[in-house]
């Protein structure tokens, strides 16, 4: 059984289900960002990106720099630091 490809009507990008197409459509053209933050009042479209923006915010930063002691809460983001 074939599923049934959404296409966005602004940008033709295809979607597997109606509702991503809604939600893309929502955050991407008409740029609605429903979801704030507590903390900071930063908006964001989707729940998703609150959410890791939540996680960054209050994590404690546990991963330091052995070579000029910055710290960060993610060990990616020290990974990154480092070979940059």
């Amino acid at each position: 059984m074939k599923k049934k490809l959404h296409k966005c009507a602004t940008c033709e990008k295809i979607f597997s289900g109606k509702g991503s197409v809604n939600h893309h459509i929502a955050a991407v053209h008409e740029e609605k960002q429903p979801h704030k933050c507590s903390i900071c009042e930063k908006e964001f479209s989707f729940k998703y990106n609150l959410n890791q923006h939540l996680i960054l915010v209050n994590e404690k930063k546990t991963c330091k720099c052995a070579t000029c002691e910055e710290t960060f809460s993610q060990k990616g983001s020290l990974n990154y630091h480092v070979a940059t």
